[in-house]
């Protein structure tokens, strides 16, 4: 965007020009920085979407223990306690009563008798 001429900076316009006929970047990636990500979006559809993504780190048919979630969700965000309630209000992961376990819904499982393929409940 810049170059550098003697002791000088001087813009180069076309550089700001392609990057603004650049078109809009997914809205997802817009939430993560360095593979973090930087802020939850407010209840809607970006956010039901940022949760989807995210409930795809947890494998279908696999019991998680807490500890396991929370590094899971920590190496995303730093409030993993906020993502962990809001994939679990989501319907996205479930909690055992005793809130030790956690694993995805059983209609995310797949059913061995349909070859892998989502079960349906």
């Amino acid at each position: 965007m810049v170059t550098v001429d003697g002791d000088r900076y001087r813009a180069v316009p076309q550089a700001f020009r392609d990057s603004l006929a650049k078109p809009p970047s997914d809205p997802l990636e817009a939430l993560f920085s360095r593979g973090r990500l930087t802020t939850i979006p407010r209840p809607g559809k970006l956010r039901q979407a940022l949760l989807e993504k995210l409930a795809e780190q947890f494998e279908p048919g696999r019991v998680y223990t807490e500890p396991e979630v929370r590094a899971k969700l920590a190496a995303i965000y730093e409030d993993h306690a906020a993502l962990r309630r809001y994939l679990v209000d989501a319907g996205l992961l479930q909690r055992s009563n005793d809130g030790r376990a956690y694993g995805r819904p059983a209609e995310a499982r797949p059913n061995p008798e349909n070859d892998g393929r989502r079960a349906h409940v």
